[in-house]
């Protein structure tokens, strides 16, 4: 589509015709980056992958797997890559920052349809692959079975992975034993997630020594000084030398949601959460300011304060209203509406309709900013 539009010519608008699917393989010969592995106590298939014209409702052309016969236990998977790859991205010499492309809480899509000379049903079922520090480990969907000659469309809300990035999604064959073939007509997703994006609970209650490759970690684009990977409590500690730095997750395509955070700003000019973020220097933000303020700001290029107000303390808990405690902050955007709470209460709410998707962010602006606790979904408890 880049090409289209650099030369001023209209791309076609296949996609489209496949309910707008990231995966529709309606390019000749496009792979879109599927291949296929196996699992469980065999010695592997060997399959063949080719883009194929036809078994496609909406348009016209397929992704087909065909594999010979497997073993008992055999499992055929065709998956494409959502996030670095395990061993790729992490270490020294140049780093590669971004955020993966699928996560929790987001409703998955597929069409397929089996090969009318396939001797027995399909049994196949959606799979996403989650990146733990010792490996990746495999998460199946809702199984569907294909008689031959049949098609199928099905959805899968992508379940929890406990704060671990998704680094692939595809498709899980179970059989048949005696091989056979399946075009894949689309996949794609949808929708905000629901899911807690900080660290992977089994690493804390374990203590696991801290490192900075973590896969969790990499989830996030670092934008800031430093993010500090020896903390023991909060999840996130970032540290700004100069100007605002962000940690961001996300892509344009998330609209509405709620994000949420408990933040500590621990001697900084300002620290809090960002929606809709385009950019370093494109989000909406609420932030607790050093001096004891809270914050909703545009930042569109140059920063617009929306709103306003002291950061109040409650009677029952007097160190309340200094900016060095834990509070918990909610950021809800829904079309023009903009609203922030803090520990419950609504404390901010606008209408802006200059930014209208994006991901989220950490923010620390020079000093130092704590956060634990981050979750995202399309609506949160205050």
């Amino acid at each position: 589509m880049l090409g289209h539009r650099l030369a001023g010519t209209r791309s076609p608008d296949h996609a489209a015709r496949k309910g707008g699917a990231r995966f529709h393989f309606e390019y000749p010969g496009s792979l879109q980056g599927f291949r296929v592995t196996s699992g469980g106590a065999g010695a592997g298939v060997a399959a063949e992958l080719n883009n194929v014209a036809g078994h496609s409702r909406g348009g016209t052309r397929s992704l087909a797997v065909r594999w010979p016969a497997v073993g008992a236990g055999e499992q055929v998977r065709l998956t494409t890559p959502t996030f670095f790859p395990l061993a790729d991205g992490f270490g020294g010499g140049y780093g590669l920052h971004g955020s993966p492309a699928l996560h929790p809480g987001q409703r998955l899509r597929y069409a397929v349809s089996a090969d009318a000379g396939n001797r027995e049903a399909l049994r196949l079922a959606p799979v996403i692959a989650a990146a733990a520090e010792q490996g990746v480990r495999h998460l199946p969907g809702p199984p569907l079975t294909v008689a031959p000659g049949a098609a199928a469309e099905a959805a899968w809300e992508v379940p929890e992975t406990g704060g671990e990035p998704i680094t692939e999604v595809g498709l899980q064959f179970a059989g048949p034993a005696a091989g056979g073939a399946c075009y894949l007509d689309y996949l794609g997703w949808d929708g905000v997630p629901r899911a807690q994006l900080g660290r992977p609970g089994e690493q804390t209650a374990t203590g696991r020594p801290l490192t900075r490759e973590q896969p969790w970690r990499r989830a996030w684009a670092d934008g800031v000084d430093l993010f500090e990977h020896r903390a023991r409590v909060e999840d996130f500690r970032l540290l700004q030398n100069r100007g605002t730095g962000l940690l961001i997750r996300g892509d344009r395509d998330w609209r509405d949601y709620a994000f949420a955070a408990t933040v500590r700003v621990h001697m900084a000019r300002s620290g809090g959460i960002g929606a809709r973020v385009q950019g370093m220097r494109r989000y909406y933000a609420l932030l607790i300011t050093g001096d004891g303020r809270l914050r909703l700001v545009r930042r569109c290029h140059e920063e617009a304060v929306l709103a306003e107000q002291p950061l109040r303390g409650r009677p029952d808990q007097p160190l309340r209203g200094r900016p060095d405690q834990p509070y918990r902050l909610i950021l809800a955007v829904r079309g023009p509406a903009i609203t922030g709470y803090v520990d419950g209460e609504a404390v901010a709410a606008v209408s802006d309709s200059l930014l209208d998707g994006g991901g989220v962010a950490l923010l620390c602006e020079e000093g130092r900013v704590e956060v634990s606790e981050v979750s995202i979904g399309p609506d949160l408890p205050l």
